[in-house]
């Protein structure tokens, strides 16, 4: 959503690998890279119109993994980017899936 902060991601291309595209668009958005990389997650977008019929439906794979190099910039579609202390999340407005998939690729790292 415009404005608000958000986790890296996009489109995959045809013929990408799932892992590719994460490393790609977080590349893309932030100049940032990463090592080994572990299915966080996943979260389905559903918008339904007024009378319930679906409009589109996303299925979103969130990847975790720790930093390996590149310093942040806000890059392609992102307005900024910032490192966020883990205990401070709330101050920002993130989608509750967001913290949700945050969550799992915290455990998922040992973090």
């Amino acid at each position: 959503m415009l404005g608000a902060w958000g986790l890296p991601g996009g489109a995959q291309d045809v013929g990408e690998t799932a892992e590719d595209a994460a490393r790609r668009e977080l590349l893309e958005e932030t100049g940032l890279t990463v090592g080994a990389l572990t299915l966080a997650g996943n979260v389905d977008s559903i918008d339904r119109d007024g009378e319930g019929r679906v409009r589109y439906h996303y299925t979103i794979l969130d990847f975790a993994g720790l930093w390996e190099g590149g310093e942040p910039h806000a890059l392609s579609d992102a307005a900024d980017v910032t490192w966020a202390d883990l205990s401070d999340l709330g101050r920002y407005d993130l989608w509750s899936e967001a913290h949700r998939i945050i969550a799992l690729a915290r455990q998922a790292l040992g973090i």
